[in-house]
């Protein structure tokens, strides 16, 4: 699992919304999966409301069909563009 990118590490916990930590996060790995692993690593406190709020956006967010590998559950988001409305 790659890191995360640097631009996340280095910000402000404190100054930048969650919502705005997991579209940096989808945006750095765009077309790519993020696991749920990954998400946690940002300390969200709700990550499925803040995937919610970007979808609310306008942004395409697909759901990774739940798979199981070595006996544990995958499941995570991939950022696809922008939803024109």
């Amino acid at each position: 699992m790659p890191a995360l990118p640097e631009a996340l590490e280095t910000m402000s916990h404190h100054r930048t919304s969650q919502r705005d930590r997991v579209f940096c996060l989808l945006l750095a790995n765009k077309g790519e999966w993020v696991t749920i692993p990954q998400l946690l690593e940002l300390r969200i406190v709700d990550y499925r409301r803040r995937i919610h709020e970007i979808r609310k956006l306008g942004w395409n967010v697909e759901t990774m069909p739940e798979t199981w590998k070595d006996g544990y559950r995958l499941s995570g988001y991939k950022l696809i563009g922008w939803v024109m409305q």
